[in-house]
């Protein structure tokens, strides 16, 4: 500081020693600064535009909070380990010019992190692979996500290791990002979703930026491929929107809003239990059934489990169906007058002997899926979006948020990975329920006497071909 003049350098010695560093914000950031001072929430969710400068904003919070509190930790949390140094040096250096000599905290880069001589600590730590540990403490006074779209396990950063390191403290957790890629990320459709709706959610766009002037703002939009592109409504407008060019489902923007909805049962129908089981990833479990006379595919309820292990799923899914189709009387929804004898079929992604484990639990058995030509069997399932021939209740909230989200990865040739939501796995028991409907089958009255050239008959699935040729081929006689 031997450069300022004594007016300022007092001025700066000042407002360092009280622990005020608004000087170093634009006025949208002072908004927010005070916004995020006069809220009384543990949680503070920012979802903001790229170039406004977010990152200096919870840079200049944390290090107001060294100074304000002796003996305080700032644990600085970005997705990678090596974005760390990189994202917090680019402000922290220049800010800490201004600080008086005996104020100015000791950078320990070995231990990245930023100690001051009052006690307190700068803790900066990626979320990738094992880094998250160091966001590990006894206490934290002051928990930052920055980028936090881009984390893989956001869930487990929030929830498992800043949330618990606050209890002792009162302190709080600011989440902050632009939108993630895909609006299944829990950033966006967890966090945001739950902070706007108690209260604690902020947004702001590039239009928010006052040290952007307009004539770059235009610049930015033309680069981005205009207002209407995703790469702007996302990184500048901060609005979630997946890039048709990743979607699994593009069609599910255009058709959401018709599509999830609670659906009236028409009198008679047929009911499908579908799961993709990933046992230590997701599992993912739809209940259905099949609309003959729309022509529609029904989902009116999932269940979702993480690392659970077979003997607790079997009966989960057996207090589901019942829940669902058994009638008070004993007898089957969709068939009327028929003893309750679960539904009419059930379709498992799991290996055979993960099959016969789960049925030794309750007598849940299930038939393994088709699996040939995955890509056809995506393409019928966007048909069948396209066309909103699929019905989803709001309470699947998994299948919803898959369906939205869901991005091929580099090769196209399997669902990118998104942190909480994992391989998308609601999206593939879809798949498989789209593709093992009969639609052949009418629940109403059978028609013995069908012919195909009386009476539209679906094609046969491989298996059901097989099942028939089963059935006419002679026995061989006893010896």
């Amino acid at each position: 500081m031997g450069h300022l003049n004594p007016t300022r350098e007092a001025l700066l010695r000042k407002v360092w020693t009280g622990g005020d560093l608004s000087y170093l914000l634009h006025p949208g950031q002072l908004e927010l600064r005070s916004a995020y001072l006069s809220s009384d929430s543990r949680k503070f969710v920012l979802r903001c535009a790229r170039r406004w400068g977010k990152s200096r904003w919870l840079t200049v919070l944390g290090l107001e909070k060294c100074l304000q509190k002796p003996g305080s930790w700032v644990r600085f949390a970005v997705p990678e380990k090596a974005q760390a140094e990189e994202i917090v040096e680019e402000h922290m250096d220049p800010i800490l010019d201004d600080c008086p000599a005996e104020l100015r905290p000791e950078h320990q880069i070995s231990k990245s992190r930023w100690a001051f001589p009052n006690g307190s600590r700068f803790v900066l730590a990626g979320c990738d692979g094992k880094n998250a540990r160091r966001l590990r403490g006894k206490s934290t006074d002051l928990g930052m996500v920055d980028e936090a779209g881009d984390v893989d396990r956001l869930e487990y950063v929030v929830r498992s290791v800043l949330m618990p390191s606050t209890a002792t403290t009162n302190g709080r957790v600011i989440i902050s990002s632009t939108p993630s890629v895909t609006p299944a990320h829990p950033f966006d459709s967890m966090y945001c979703v739950e902070a706007e709706a108690e209260g604690y959610y902020y947004h702001r766009t590039i239009y928010d930026a006052p040290h952007i002037t307009p004539e770059d703002i235009d610049d930015l939009k033309k680069e981005s491929g205009g207002e209407l592109s995703s790469h702007w409504i996302r990184e500048y407008l901060a609005r979630p929107i997946l890039d048709d060019a990743l979607a699994v489902i593009p069609e599910w923007t255009a058709a959401k809003e018709v599509c999830v909805a609670p659906h009236e049962r028409p009198a008679r129908f047929d009911t499908y239990v579908v799961g993709d089981f990933g046992f230590n990833d997701l599992t993912v479990v739809l209940f259905g059934y099949y609309d003959f006379l729309r022509d529609w595919i029904v989902i009116e309820d999932e269940v979702v489990f993480r690392n659970t292990a077979y003997r607790d799923i079997a009966p989960v899914l057996l207090a589901k169906e019942r829940e669902l189709w058994r009638l008070e009387d004993g007898t089957t929804a969709g068939t009327p007058g028929e003893p309750w004898k679960g539904p009419k079929r059930r379709i498992a992604d799991c290996t055979l002997q993960e099959r016969r484990d789960l049925s030794k639990y309750e007598g849940w058995a299930a038939y393994a899926p088709e699996k040939f030509d995955s890509v056809s069997a995506i393409n019928i399932t966007r048909a069948w979006v396209g066309e909103q021939r699929i019905r989803v209740h709001p309470r699947c909230r998994t299948l919803i948020a898959h369906l939205g989200g869901a991005i091929w990865n580099k090769s196209r040739k399997s669902f990118e990975r998104s942190g909480e939501y994992g391989h998308f796995d609601a999206l593939d028991a879809l798949k498989y329920f789209v593709r093992h409907v009969n639609r052949g089958r009418n629940p109403y009255e059978p028609n013995p006497h069908a012919r195909r050239d009386t009476h539209h008959i679906p094609p046969q699935t491989p298996s059901q071909m097989s099942s028939e040729l089963r059935k006419l081929r002679p026995r061989r006689a006893r010896r």
